[in-house]
Parts: structure tokens; sequence; C-alpha cells
């Protein structure tokens, strides 16, 4: 699998990210106790919500429109990327319990 890690982000952004996905997992605590592979878990949610970023900035260079880069401590980035977290969370249980039936 592709792994996004901080040399696609700049590192402030990139820990922004693994501190979103923190506070988000720690909403969830059905899944960190069912989830026997946490660690891999919480890398698919980092990588999820990595790739929306990217793909967020890719696309708005092929609109050309001038992407402004939000200040890192801004508080409108910070509930983008928790946002794109919760998403990614509740995108990965669905596919993890839908595995854990059809085994």
């Amino acid at each position: 699998m592709y792994q996004i890690t901080e040399k696609c982000l700049d590192k402030i952004s990139y820990q922004i990210v693994i501190e979103e996905v923190e506070n988000a997992l720690a909403s969830y605590p059905e899944c960190c106790k069912s989830n026997q592979n946490l660690r891999d878990f919480r890398q698919e949610v980092i990588t999820d919500v990595t790739e929306k970023i990217l793909s967020n900035r890719l696309l708005q260079k092929r609109e050309k429109s001038s992407f402004q880069r939000l200040p890192y401590r801004s508080l409108e980035l910070r509930l983008l990327i928790e946002d794109y977290a919760h998403a990614a969370i509740k995108f990965r249980l669905q596919g993890h319990q839908f595995n854990k039936l059809s085994d």
C-alpha cells in the first residue's frame, strides 16, 4: 500500500493530521477496544486524511485558483482535518465490520 509520510506534507501539517486523528479516535472507544490492529487502523486513517488534503491541493492547482495556505494553527484548518479524520474513521470502521462479517 502506498504510504504517505510527512515528506508529502510539510512537517507542521503532518503533525496536525496526527493530532486530529488521535483526537478523533478517542471519540470512538469501540474502535479502540474492538480493533486488534489499532496501529494499522490509525495509519490507514492518517493516510486517508493526508490523501484527501493532497487531492484537494491538486484540484485547486488544476483549477488555477490561488491556493492560500492556512496558518498551521488555524482553527479552520484543524476543523477541516478533524472532519476528514471522522469521515475516514467511519469509512474504515464500516469496511472492517464488513470484512469481519464476510469472514
